[in-house]
């Protein structure tokens, strides 16, 4: 297959979309050209060209000799557009440099970082749009229209924390990727920090590129009303009479302060992610309120101490004192992963031209069910095949079958779907299972290998050559819309694990009656269930309320990893431990609406005594990897059972616990 070709415009104001690019274009397997006015960087990445556009801002000379000021040439065509001036040559030249490259060379899609007029060119010229959007109020007709032609837009920042109100009409083509910094899976400085007074407290003023209201004396007045402090300021202009200090790689600054001052541009807020820093943000002014906007959604996220204006020399004080106490989870901000993603969605959208969408339109064209089974779930998993032959491989599946909630809008349909098999018990699974493939995972000597089970069944269903592989334990049945409903949330999130909702069923419940299951929908409480057809993104303390039952992602989900860890052996832990690794590496878990699932009844015990063993075995795992025990409100249960305890080291068997008519 030939290589993609891709264009990537980048606006010349500031370095951040410069910054941004350079963080994206390692990962982005293609050719790519760059359009922009600013000057070409002297280490351009392998694969990579730069094509210098005129300017198109400052006044021309006319044929006549009479003054052209482009900001008097109707430069918004009444509104239409942002910025395209009547008889400008520097605007006119640089859009035809661009549309003659698109004519003399193949272009499979074109990043616009940001420029309504060249995201508009681009469609015109036949060439899909990957637009990277801005936060703040950008509900203008401009903005309205270029989001309304891109194929794609990716939103720099977590959805959870920031949804702009002028990408809910495109929700269906945005991926929020997180913060994208350059600094995304770099260790934090090995060599010692120079030596300090432990009273001394370290203040770091990172100012950006794009301009700021700040001066040296705001600087020098809030220096002097702050003793006992430190002072580091990169890039004004004037402190200490001296020309502003840049430096090309601030990671050792920002790991040696105490605190960090900083604006609310995109690129410092994911650097300041990245290094985990205290932070003290000051938007600037900026059009569209878009620092402002940032800035808002970490004070409600608690992610940093966010002060509307410079602070008054006497504020300074009690401001840094505020950020000292801080305690931020920067993981929100998703930085881990984020240039990935948004390479992710770069080259989908460029592996697909001229098919505007590309792998996001085809999740859902191959489904693949995978189930764990033992003998002992047989003819559970029997009742589980009826009904994904019946209802989820049917035409028109995803939507709501019969009996189905009136309120459940229709999902979109699964195409083929296929089922996958993994066998657990040495003695081979029976041939009459009618699925597409069975895998042997035989057992060990501690018990089942549910974790390297589940990578088993995964690594088949992608060798099928499915784009969604959905999990459901062999005592699940799935609802007439959870193959739909699962599609719609991949199509969405397509860099989640997706949990639907499970409803445990009483004794005698015909499971191969969908309107008596959908009667008898009651989705376990414990975890959250939002209304069909929405989505809810789970905050970082969710993360424990995976379960294995029910839940699916996409085969580039799977192949990005993480995997289940295969030392998980027996009953418990792998999932939570699966649910803390994809956390860790600032992926999604989404709960599903809808996409709801029923558990069969069979007899069990609470807690799983005849699993005592495992659970303490695989916790003792657990902490060792994650410093807390999983598991616990079943440990605390055993305990009160006198079977464990807890020791010096976590958790533990009681010598000489003889309660072998409850563990049997």
């Amino acid at each position: 297959m030939t290589r993609p070709v891709v264009g990537w415009y980048l606006h010349h104001h500031g370095g951040g979309h410069v910054a941004r690019f350079r963080a994206v274009r390692p990962s982005v397997d293609a050719d790519v050209i760059v359009f922009s006015s600013r000057p070409a960087p002297a280490d351009l990445p392998a694969g990579t060209r730069w094509a210098t556009l005129p300017p198109d801002v400052g006044l021309e000379t006319l044929d006549d000799g009479a003054p052209l000021d482009p900001a008097e040439a109707d430069p918004t065509a009444s509104g239409a557009l942002h910025w395209a001036p009547l008889g400008h040559r520097g605007h006119r030249d640089r859009l035809a440099l661009i549309a003659e490259t698109a004519a003399r060379e193949r272009i499979d899609a074109m990043v616009v970082d940001v420029s309504v007029e060249v995201g508009l060119l681009a469609r015109l010229l036949g060439v899909p749009v990957v637009l990277f959007s801005q936060p703040g109020d950008r509900d203008d007709d401009p903005h309205a229209l270029v989001e309304r032609v891109a194929s794609a837009i990716v939103a720099p920042w977590p959805r959870d924390l920031m949804e702009p109100a002028h990408l809910a009409a495109r929700r269906d083509v945005v991926v929020h990727t997180g913060g994208i910094s350059r600094h995304d899976g770099r260790p934090a400085p090995t060599a010692p920090a120079p030596a300090r007074p432990a009273d001394v407290t370290r203040v770091l003023v990172l100012a950006g590129g794009g301009g700021h209201e700040v001066t040296a004396r705001d600087v020098e007045e809030a220096r002097l009303a702050t003793p006992g402090t430190h002072w580091t300021v990169l890039g004004i202009d004037g402190v200490d009479g001296e020309p502003a200090v840049v430096v090309a790689d601030p990671w050792v600054a920002l790991h040696d302060a105490d605190v960090v001052v900083t604006w609310a541009g995109q690129n410092a807020i994911a650097d300041v992610a990245a290094a985990g820093a205290r932070a003290i943000v000051v938007p600037q002014a900026r059009p569209f309120d878009e620092q402002d906007a940032t800035a808002s959604a970490l004070d409600r996220a608690g992610l940093a101490v966010v002060e509307p204006v410079w602070p008054t020399p006497a504020r300074w004080p009690g401001v840094i004192a505020r950020a000292l106490d801080l305690d931020p989870d920067w993981s929100r901000w998703r930085t881990v992963g984020a240039a990935r993603r948004a390479a992710d969605v770069v080259e989908r959208v460029a592996g697909a031209a001229p098919r505007v969408g590309g792998e996001t339109l085809r999740i859902g064209e191959h489904v693949v069910v995978v189930t764990l089974c033992s003998a002992a779930r047989l003819d559970h998993l029997r009742h589980q095949l009826l009904a994904i032959v019946r209802d989820a491989g049917a035409p028109g599946a995803g939507a709501p079958g019969a009996g189905a909630p009136a309120s459940d809008e229709a999902a979109p349909a699964a195409g083929r779907v296929s089922t996958v098999v993994v066998w657990l018990d040495d003695d081979p699974a029976p041939d009459d299972l009618g699925v597409d493939v069975v895998v042997s995972v035989p057992p060990a000597a501690e018990g089942f290998r549910l974790a390297a089970a589940r990578n088993a069944g995964a690594d088949a269903a992608v060798a099928l050559g499915g784009d969604l592989v959905v999990f459901l334990d062999a005592d699940c049945v799935p609802s007439p819309g959870l193959l739909g409903r699962y599609v719609a949330a991949a199509r969405a999130e397509p860099d989640a694990v997706l949990c639907g909702p499970v409803t445990y069923l009483a004794p005698g419940v015909d499971v191969d009656d969908p309107a008596v299951l959908a009667r008898l929908t009651a989705p376990h409480a414990a975890r959250p269930a939002p209304p069909a057809g929405e989505l809810a993104r789970a905050d970082p303390s969710e993360y424990t309320l995976f379960w294995s039952l029910s839940f699916a992602l996409t085969a580039r989900a799977w192949r990005a990893g993480p995997r289940f860890d295969e030392r998980f052996v027996g009953y418990g832990g792998e999932d939570t431990d699966f649910a803390f690794a994809f956390r860790r590496a600032g992926r999604p878990l989404v709960w599903v609406g809808g996409a709801d699932a029923y558990h069969q009844h069979h007899p069990t015990s609470s807690p799983p005594w005849q699993h005592l063993d495992d659970v303490l075995r695989n916790g003792r795992l657990f902490a060792g990897i994650w410093g807390e025990w999983p598991m616990t409100g079943w440990l605390e249960a055993f305990e009160r059972g006198g079977a464990v305890r807890r020791g010096a080291d976590g958790w533990e068997r009681v010598p000489g616990w003889t309660g072998v008519d409850r563990a049997s």
